[in-house]
């Protein structure tokens, strides 16, 4: 399983990254320079669970919600997940 990536539509500066290489953690990273270079930081860490596919819903200039699924996923038919996710305001 690889990893994936997501951004705001209203934040286009800032993406959300899962390299399950690394970990199965999330982080979120914030350019200034059109992508040449990001700050990095964690969204999770150490959860003991695999934390895949993360959705950014277009909602409004105010609110980002970051949404992903949490926990196992062996095949299409085998998984245990929950839908989780964070609200920012800004």
């Amino acid at each position: 399983m690889g990893g994936s990536t997501t951004r705001s539509s209203q934040r286009l500066r800032k993406i959300y990254l899962v390299s399950v290489a690394a970990a199965p953690n999330r982080r979120a990273g914030v350019t200034c320079d059109d992508g040449a270079t990001f700050d990095w930081e964690p969204v999770t860490a150490d959860s003991g669970m695999h934390n895949m596919r993360p959705v950014v819903p277009k909602w409004d200039a105010v609110h980002t919600a970051l949404v992903w699924l949490r926990g196992t996923y062996t095949t299409a038919q085998s998984y245990d997940q929950a839908v989780v996710g964070l609200i920012e305001e800004h």
